[in-house]
């Protein structure tokens, strides 16, 4: 496996700066539309009841839950001053106050990804702010555009033909099937992928670290192509995120 110097010092500067720094919503509240899609990073400043309300850029809105499995419970999930990322619909709420219906939530703290509609997720931009640092501001929104790109395609099972050529940056999302040592497999669209997290600033799979990766969770890789003995390759993971269903459906 690479011990990529350059990698790591990324990572940490990611973790130094805060990840939803990079991805603050530049978009005033006013400038929304009901029925417009929003992808707001903040702070939680308090629950109310099933319900939460988000700091973001000087802006304070309700986020709320209808549909989750959460219910009166949002206190065991989120606490005030919390980071999160949240994508979902705005609307209209009482007295002109604007409301966002959430899709889907990311702790930045966690790396836990709750959602009950699994499209524009919320952990894409967070996770992949250490590479979109990196090159021109051409090259970082190109290297977005198909990271976004990539997760659209695994949601549609057409996740096949993802470049494997060492050093290509790649995502994946599938189910835990191993967990040896600092690695474990992935099965994604048929495919067995090893993820290799020895480069990480963390080990995910490591209950001192929080509720750890194990066998038969479902997660988001994102991370490096690289060439093991054998012509064997592996994804040297920059980023974890177990993905969890709270829809009350499930």
């Amino acid at each position: 496996m690479k011990y990529n110097s350059m990698k790591t010092l990324m990572t940490a500067a990611v973790i130094g700066l805060g990840a939803t720094q990079a991805l603050a919503d530049p978009k005033p509240l006013s400038s929304y539309q009901e029925g417009d899609t929003a992808v707001l990073t903040g702070t939680v400043i308090g629950i109310d009841g099933d319900d939460f309300k988000l700091d973001f850029g000087g802006d304070t809105i309700e986020v709320e839950l209808e549909g989750w499995t959460w219910g009166a419970d949002v206190g065991q999930y989120l606490k005030a001053g919390d980071e999160v990322v949240v994508s979902g619909t705005v609307e209209d709420g009482w007295f002109d106050n604007r409301e966002i219906e959430a899709n889907n939530i990311y702790l930045t703290a966690t790396r836990d990804y709750y959602y009950v509609v699994d499209t524009s997720p919320a952990y894409v931009g967070a996770v992949e702010a250490d590479v979109n640092r990196q090159g021109s501001t051409q090259g970082q929104n190109q290297q977005q555009g198909q990271n976004q790109q990539q997760v659209q395609n695994q949601q549609q099972g057409q996740n096949q033909n993802q470049d494997l050529t060492e050093g290509t940056y790649i995502s994946t999302r599938g189910e835990v099937t191993k967990v040896s040592g600092r690695e474990f497999t992935v099965e994604s669209d048929g495919k067995t992928l090893t993820i290799d997290t020895a480069e990480m600033m963390y080990n995910p799979l490591d209950k001192a670290y929080g509720e750890p990766i194990e066998q038969g969770d479902r997660v988001y890789v994102y991370g490096e192509v690289d060439d093991e003995f054998f012509s064997k390759k592996e994804i040297s993971a920059n980023s974890v995120v177990k993905l969890r269903d709270a829809s009350e459906q499930s």
